[in-house]
């Protein structure tokens, strides 16, 4: 239990009466860690466990009360020209359909690098993850009246490279920045901006539908350190086996449980969050919009992080709160859903695959004015700790059950959406002593959409 431990936190030292989230621990770990000690320990252990036995010792005692369950990996599809495309792939192929030309579901990234760059390694990285992932080599079609996707042996693949100034970075931005033809391969573009012998600028650009956010984690850990000479080790998974596992086997054994959570869930009128605005709300939503970025102060952050700590709730559980209270008090309305986005990884065979497995779940709490705070918190904490125990009944599943019909005004069940990033993995140990990586914001006219 302890390796396991050490594996999950990145840490070394732990002790078994030390709290998993008093020592690094999140949701999203808490996710790995439920999978990792199923697998190894042979018992069917629930991100739901982790936050109510957040210790080595406790969870180890309830480990000892559960009945032997034996861990059924995942196994590589069979190889075929074409696969079905995933319950999240379908969605986003679907919309792609409809608007060729949107740019809603790109993944732009920049970074500076600042050091002597090789050029040659920098390139031979990138055709490295494209030959190891096969995400990185897929394309997407209709065949006989149904949406699939194509894994191909090699894929054309160059990197643009440019010459400037800081004060051309952003044309050149906005250029590399546009829409994908979904049916080409690879769904992944970079580029490389000299901005003086020892400074570049790195750009890269995937769509959604071959990536979600811990796919881009993967990237960049995996693209360091193929650029610093690491031989990684072979994946004996890709994502078709995810999608035809999620397909065939995960799907029918689980599928009526946590359907029958999420229709309880939303068994009575499902509210529309009625913000007020600065103008009429059109008859057509568009996914235009801006970020704006802000920094909480060091003492607000160990207050919110203090307090999460006393209740024995996460970070995530303390914000969402004070979040779903200020949409409360702005719409004038009690009840109120939140989507959230969760990584969909609750099997450890998933951890290093590149490819959307992202999934939205509904966040429905009702605010009672005459409660406290703390009573609403403990109530979160619940609400949340079982829908991330059904997180993997497919959002767009719940909206065909649930029958809900779509307004071409507004988003499906939620308006607003609340995520809090939280890194995965540790930094991976490799020399980067003449070469530094900062991230640098790019956007592509709209606001993150998952």
């Amino acid at each position: 239990m302890v390796s396991i431990w050490r594996q999950v936190l990145g840490r070394e030292q732990i002790g078994i009466g030390e709290n998993f989230f008093e020592i690094g621990g999140h949701s999203l770990r808490a996710s790995a860690m439920a999978s990792a000690v199923s697998k190894e320990l042979n018992v069917d252990v629930r991100i739901g466990d982790i936050f109510r036995t957040s210790t080595i010792k406790a969870l180890s005692n309830l480990i000892q009360n559960k009945e032997i369950s034996s861990y059924k990996l995942i196994t590589p599809a069979d190889e075929r020209e074409y696969y079905p495309q995933s319950s999240a792939q379908k969605l986003l192929f679907i919309q792609n359909q409809m608007n060729p030309q949107d740019k809603t579901y790109n993944m732009p990234k920049g970074y500076f690098i600042n050091g002597e760059l090789d050029r040659n390694r920098f390139e031979l990285a990138f055709k490295s993850l494209i030959s190891r992932h096969e995400s990185l080599r897929t394309s997407f079609h209709w065949m006989t009246g149904e949406p699939v996707q194509r894994i191909h042996q090699d894929v054309e693949f160059e990197i643009d490279y440019w010459q400037a100034d800081l004060d051309g970075v952003g044309s050149i931005v906005s250029e590399f920045v546009r829409p994908f033809s979904l049916d080409q391969a690879p769904l992944l573009r970079v580029g490389l901006i000299r901005l003086s012998e020892q400074r570049h600028m790195m750009l890269y650009d995937l769509h959604h539908i071959i990536a979600d956010g811990l796919s881009m984690e993967i990237l960049e850990r995996e693209f360091i350190e193929i650029y610093h000479g690491k031989v990684l080790e072979p994946l004996r998974l890709q994502y078709k086996d995810f999608s035809e596992w999620q397909r065939n086997v995960f799907l029918n054994e689980q599928v009526a449980k946590q359907e029958r959570f999420w229709l309880n869930r939303f068994s009575s009128e499902i509210p529309k969050l009625a913000l007020p605005t600065d103008y009429p709300r059109p008859s057509y939503k568009s996914y235009e919009g801006d970020q704006v970025g802000f920094i909480l102060d060091e003492k607000t952050t160990m207050s919110l992080k203090q307090l999460s700590l006393e209740t024995e709730t996460t970070l995530y559980m303390v914000l969402l709160s004070a979040f779903t209270i200020l949409l409360s008090k702005i719409s004038g309305q009690e009840d109120i859903v939140v989507g959230t986005p969760v990584a969909g990884r609750t099997h450890v065979d998933l951890a290093n695959i590149m490819g959307i497995m992202i999934n939205n779940i509904c966040m429905r709490n009702l605010v009672d004015k005459d409660k406290i705070f703390m009573e609403f918190l403990k109530e979160i904490r619940q609400n949340t700790i079982e829908a991330y125990d059904n997180q993997t009944f497919p959002f767009e599943m719940l909206v065909e059950k649930l029958g809900v019909t779509a307004e071409p005004s507004r988003s499906v069940l939620f308006d607003a959406m609340f995520g809090l990033n939280s890194n995965l993995y540790s930094n991976s140990e490799h020399d980067t002593s003449n070469i530094e990586f900062i991230p640098s914001a790019v956007g592509n006219g709209t606001p993150s959409i998952i």
